[in-house]
């Protein structure tokens, strides 16, 4: 059995964000030939403690008085929150203690972290877990800093020493891949894809009778038209609520209830609006697929891709989104109605049917299970080993 450690800079129990989901269920659905133990960072108030999440799969959670300090400097828009790499690069008593007894592969899941890889030890593989292309994701946003340009060159720089040190780098789209190697130096032999899946054992297609139990749990009338956006608390998913309550909510049918579910209602704390309705932030949002009768990705900002795409299609939704919201999915496309934002509206309807065959296509191609597999073997042409064993 071979002993993967694992670093991330978010807690990814009962995910409250896209990345946090990512790593969890990569992680969890890898084969047990793999034991792995990751850290991750929370605020200051963080417990700290192991949980055993499977039996060859341990999270040892960590607090982090520099999380905290550079969520609030970042809050306050002092500097952003990826700055922290730098006293990440000072602070090594995590990564010392859980290095001592030397793994078979260390990962790391958070790029902030990645100053961590000098204290792997000589021989041992390091792997490089992105996201996103974090330069292209920050870069519109740095515009709100002091000293953005600085910034900027402060991110690109750690994203390239990243890459050039990481024996494996894993991408999240060809896009990302290209662009890693066009504009970070990136070697084209150590890049691998591995997509956003999404988890097809707790979200499926609902029937009537779930919808309806699934409408009352929530407080939603069961004679509308539900439209629902999800996600966590960042700049894309604000950009495309505010599309949303401004664009789309005032010139919808009068039968349409737009439901916002998850951590990014944050933002929207006092909007109100007769057809908007905010969940906030839930410890699962499986209820809020099963009472939606479409799933809306306008998202026009960011990098990576957008797992609330799959998991719209796995609940069996039709889904509109912008050709941007589609970004490592191509091949989705003809599931789904791309659409511009101004002209959602007027396709959000109890007419707007699921493509035949979309169901089957996520749960083929986009389980977590399949990208851990995938992952798995990439460990295993890393570490030279027979996947079989």
């Amino acid at each position: 059995m071979k002993r993967v450690v694992g670093f991330s800079s978010i807690p990814i129990r009962n995910a409250a964000s896209g990345g946090a989901e990512r790593i969890e269920n990569l992680y969890r659905h890898l084969p047990d030939r793999y034991q792995r133990t990751v850290a991750t960072l929370g605020g200051a108030k963080t417990g700290r403690g192991n949980e055993s999440v499977t039996p060859h799969f341990t999270i040892q959670a960590y607090p982090s008085a520099l999380q905290t300090a550079f969520y609030y400097a970042d809050r306050f828009r002092i500097a952003p929150f990826f700055e922290v790499h730098k006293l990440h690069a000072k602070v090594r008593s995590i990564p010392r203690a859980l290095l001592r007894e030397a793994p078979d592969l260390v990962q790391f899941d958070s790029l902030w972290l990645t100053p961590w890889a000098s204290e792997v030890p000589r021989g041992v593989p390091v792997v490089y877990a992105s996201h996103n292309y974090e330069t292209e994701w920050y870069q519109g946003q740095l515009r709100r800093f002091p000293f953005s340009k600085s910034h900027l060159r402060s991110l690109h720089a750690l994203e390239r020493r990243a890459v050039a040190r990481a024996d494996l780098v894993i991408a999240v789209t060809d896009e990302d891949r290209d662009k890693m190697i066009a504009e970070l130096g990136g070697r084209a032999d150590t890049i691998r894809v591995i997509p956003n899946g999404f988890d097809d054992e707790a979200i499926r297609p609902a029937d009537e009778k779930t919808k309806r139990r699934a409408r009352r749990a929530l407080g939603l009338p069961e004679d509308r038209t539900i439209a629902l956006f999800s996600g966590s608390n960042v700049v894309p998913n604000q950009d495309a609520v505010e599309s949303i309550v401004h664009v789309m909510a005032p010139k919808a049918s009068e039968d349409v209830l737009f439901l916002v579910a998850g951590s990014i209602g944050e933002a929207f704390r006092g909007f109100q609006r007769d057809n908007v309705v905010f969940t906030g932030r839930m410890p699962a949002l499986t209820a809020c697929f099963q009472a939606a009768d479409v799933g809306l990705n306008p998202i026009r900002l960011g990098s990576g891709s957008n797992i609330k795409v799959l998991q719209y299609l796995g609940a069996g939704l039709p889904v509109i989104s912008t050709d941007f919201g589609m970004r490592g999915f191509e091949e989705l496309v003809p599931y789904v109605a791309v659409k511009r934002i101004d002209l959602f509206h007027r396709h959000i309807g109890k007419d707007l049917v699921l493509a035949t065959g979309a169901v089957d296509r996520v749960r083929e191609a986009y389980s977590w299970r399949g990208g851990a597999a995938k992952l798995a073997d990439a460990y295993d042409a890393l570490l030279g080993v027979n996947g079989n064993c």
